[in-house]
């Protein structure tokens, strides 16, 4: 459990391995979600959806793939 994370500069890889968890995965080049939280994915165009939240987040094409291997639908 990550109770406080400095980010500072880092590039969202490099949070990726500070948060040392399965739950978090990049969707594009500058969006990390908690993979409890989505409500679904839309592969077709492109974005996926949060419980409790009417916004959209953009998937990046190149990670995709990784979504579709975590069995996110």
């Amino acid at each position: 459990k990550v109770d406080c994370l400095r980010i500072g500069y880092l590039s969202m890889s490099d949070i990726l391995i500070e948060l040392d968890s399965e739950d978090f995965i990049k969707c594009s080049r500058n969006a990390l979600v908690n993979k409890k939280y989505i409500e679904y994915v839309d592969y077709t165009n492109g974005y996926l959806k949060l419980l409790g939240d009417n916004n959209r987040i953009e998937i990046g094409s190149v990670f995709k793939k990784n979504l579709r291997e975590r069995g996110l639908v």
